[in-house]
């Protein structure tokens, strides 16, 4: 098992636009700057999941700084999640986003926190930070389910390799299914 295991909760996407919603939930979180879209720019060298290497990558070879902070993702309806992640500050000044989008996301809405740093030695970022925006017991499972799969990974990770023997296999498979149908029932009801 890799590093590639999804942490985000469902059905996220990046917000349309920067509403009071998502201020506030940013607000929260970092209060240094205001949430702003980024254009992502594919770069060959970049591998899906590992930002803050492929950030540094590009410091590296074009100049600039790596940008630590979050990007926001929005489930219409149900929550608004934090993801910890990088961007790149080109030597213009420019912020873009040199990490691949599993979705084909096009363009991210990131806020910057200076505090949200990573550990590239031992390879540890932070949880996602998540908030409902329904009162709704399945959101609330569904928050508090991928928290402890996160928290699983974690705990079973060295380097970029995550491995899980044992109980913590069915462990695993119990969590993702759980968190699954609380995906399934969640969407069923937006939908209507």
């Amino acid at each position: 098992m890799t590093d590639q295991i999804e942490i985000r909760s469902g059905e996220t996407t990046t917000p349309p636009e920067i509403d009071e919603t998502i201020r506030e939930f940013c607000r929260g979180i970092s209060d240094n700057s205001p949430p702003v879209y980024v254009r992502v720019e594919r770069r060959r060298d970049a591998q899906l999941n590992e930002c803050f290497f492929n950030v540094q990558r590009a410091v590296e070879k074009k100049g600039g700084q790596l940008i630590y902070g979050w990007t926001i993702w929005l489930w219409p309806k149900v929550l608004v999640e934090a993801e910890h992640h990088a961007v790149w500050q080109k030597p213009t000044g420019e912020l873009a986003d040199v990490s691949p989008k599993a979705d084909g996301e096009a363009k991210i809405l990131f806020l910057t926190d200076p505090v949200a740093t990573f550990d590239f030695q031992k390879r540890s970022s932070r949880d996602n930070i998540r908030k409902a925006l329904v009162d709704d017991d399945d959101v609330r499972a569904l928050i508090s389910f991928t928290k402890q799969i996160y928290d699983l990974v974690t705990d079973n990770k060295v380097g970029s390799k995550v491995t899980l023997t044992g109980p913590d296999i069915g462990l695993f498979k119990s969590l993702q299914s759980i968190r699954s149908d609380l995906v399934r029932r969640i969407k069923i009801r937006v939908a209507s």
